[in-house]
C-alpha cells in the first residue's frame, strides 16, 4: 500500500472498490495480521495492527479471498471449531451455528462434507463463520464471488444485519452490491485512495448526470442527435452502437431532462414541453415540435442517474467519453 488515510466508525459498511492488484486484499492481510505492514499504523478498536493482533483476533471476523476450508469436515463441525476457536459458551455453540446457517441458506446441508459443496455455497459457510463470536469488526473479501443471485441476496441480508453496533469493511468487483450495502465507498487505485464518499454523493460529483438512452431507427441517427440538441443543448452525445444511443445531460439541468419524459410516457400527446415558469414556480406545457419528431425516431427510451460503473471506470481512469468538449481535470479526485 502506498499510503491510505481512512477512519470508519461503528455502524457503517465500507466498500473497498479497485482493479485487481490494486491493494485491496493486501490491506485486507495487513490489517488482520496475516502480513505486517512495512510502515504506517492502524487501530482496530483502539489496538495497534503491529503489537496486539492477539487482541485484535478476538474482535473480528474476516471472510477472505480463497475459502480456508476443510473438505471433509461438515458446515456444522466447521461452526464448532470456530466457535470453541472464538471463544463462545458451549452451551450456546449450536443454537448459534445453526441460526447462522440457517440465514446463509445452509440449514438443510449443514451435516454434510463441504468437500460436496459448490463454490457459492462454500462461500456462504465462510460468511457464516466470520460471524461467530459476535466480532466487533468483520472483514468480507469478494464474499459473494460464485452465488447464485439467491443466496447472494440471503447473504447482503446478513450483513446488514451484522452492521448493528458493529463496523463492517467489503471488497467487492460488482458495482450493484456495493450501491446496495455500501454507506461510504472507497475507491482505491495502486494502493491509494482515490476517492471516498457515499454512492449518490460519488454519482453526483463523478458522474455524468443524466443518462438518456434511446433505440432509434435505422438511419435517423444524426435527426435524433439534432433534435437533441433542441430539446436539451447542454447535452453530450457519448455512444452510438447497434441502433442505441446514449446521451447525457447535466444534473443542473433538469429543465432540459422534464420534457423528455414525453418519450417514456404511455398517454399524452407527445408533442408538448414542460417549461418552467420561474413567477410561479411552476412547470406549464408547451408545444415542442422536437419532442413529436424524437416520438416517431425513437421506439424505446430510458432515463437514469449515473451509474456506479460509470464512476468507477471513470475515477480510475479507465474510461475516456467517446465525444468530449472540454479537457479532463488532471488533478486529484476527492470527495467527502
Amino acid at each position: 500500500m502506498r499510503g491510505i488515510y481512512l477512519d470508519v466508525p461503528r455502524n457503517e459498511l465500507l466498500c473497498l472498490l479497485g482493479h485487481n492488484g490494486a491493494g485491496k486484499s493486501t490491506l485486507f492481510n495487513m490489517l488482520t495480521g496475516i502480513i505486517g505492514p512495512s510502515e504506517g499504523y492502524a487501530k482496530i478498536c483502539g489496538h495497534d495492527i503491529r503489537t496486539e493482533q492477539k487482541e485484535i483476533r478476538k474482535l473480528i471476523g474476516l471472510v477472505p479471498q480463497f475459502d480456508i476450508l476443510w473438505g471433509q469436515l461438515t458446515a456444522m463441525e466447521h461452526m464448532r471449531i470456530f466457535s470453541k476457536v472464538k471463544g463462545v459458551p458451549l452451551e450456546e455453540i449450536e443454537d448459534r451455528s445453526v441460526a447462522l446457517l440457517e440465514q446463509v441458506g445452509l440449514e438443510d446441508v449443514k451435516n454434510a462434507q463441504v468437500g460436496c459443496y459448490s463454490g457459492g455455497m462454500r462461500r456462504r459457510l465462510s460468511v457464516a463463520i466470520s460471524a461467530i463470536g459476535d466480532p466487533k469488526v468483520i472483514f468480507f473479501d469478494e464474499p459473494t464471488t460464485g452465488m447464485d443471485p439467491v443466496s447472494r441476496r440471503a447473504v447482503w441480508e446478513l450483513m446488514q444485519a451484522l452492521k448493528k453496533d458493529r463496523t463492517i469493511i467489503l471488497t467487492t468487483h460488482a458495482m450493484e452490491e456495493a450501491d446496495a450495502l455500501a454507506d461510504r465507498i472507497a475507491v482505491v487505485v495502486d494502493g491509494k485512495i482515490k476517492c471516498v464518499g457515499t454512492p449518490l454523493n460519488m454519482k453526483n460529483t463523478f458522474g455524468d448526470g443524466y443518462r438518456v438512452s434511446m433505440v432509434t431507427t435505422a438511419g435517423s441517427e444524426q435527426r435524433v442527435i439534432k433534435c437533441m440538441d433542441t430539446v436539451a443543448p447542454s447535452n453530450k452525445f457519448m455512444d452510438d452502437s447497434g441502433g442505441s444511443m446514449v446521451f447525457t445531460v447535466p444534473l443542473d439541468r433538469p429543465t432540459e431532462i422534464a420534457p423528455l419524459f414525453k418519450l417514456i410516457e404511455e398517454r399524452g400527446d407527445g408533442d408538448e414541453e414542460l417549461k418552467y415558469d420561474s413567477s410561479t414556480d411552476t412547470y406549464e406545457a408547451e408545444m415542442h415540435p422536437a419532442i413529436a419528431e424524437l416520438k416517431e425516431l425513437v421506439t424505446d427510451c430510458g432515463i437514469s442517474h449515473s451509474t456506479l460503473e460509470e464512476v468507477f471506470m471513470k475515477v480510475t481512469g479507465r474510461k475516456q467519453p467517446k465525444h468530449k468538449s472540454d479537457k479532463d481535470d488532471e488533478g486529484p479526485l476527492e470527495s467527502n
